[in-house]
């Protein structure tokens, strides 16, 4: 753990430090990524969905997966996902 006395430099450069609330933030930007669309060689997904749907009410959220894709490109994006983090200042 650091102390108050601890060099900034060194909680800027330990990303054991960094990386939970990094990993939050790309979550979060992740989960506002678009679902994945029903592929036509299986015309039966839709109803798949919904008696998943039915079946797990309550228990948990049933989704089509998220579309992947970067959650920052580039030094000025990175920078404002690093503005986002929930660390502890």
């Amino acid at each position: 753990m650091f102390s108050r006395t601890d060099p900034l430099r060194l909680l800027g450069h330990n990303l054991d430090f960094w990386m939970p609330y990094l990993d939050l933030v790309a979550q979060q930007r992740s989960a506002q990524a678009e679902r994945c669309g029903f592929d036509e060689e299986y015309p039966d997904q839709p109803q798949k969905l919904a008696l998943a749907r039915s079946r797990l009410a309550g228990e948990c959220d049933v989704e089509r997966p998220l579309m992947g894709g970067p959650v920052w490109m580039g030094e000025s994006e990175a920078r404002e996902a690093a503005s986002e983090t929930c660390a502890p200042s």
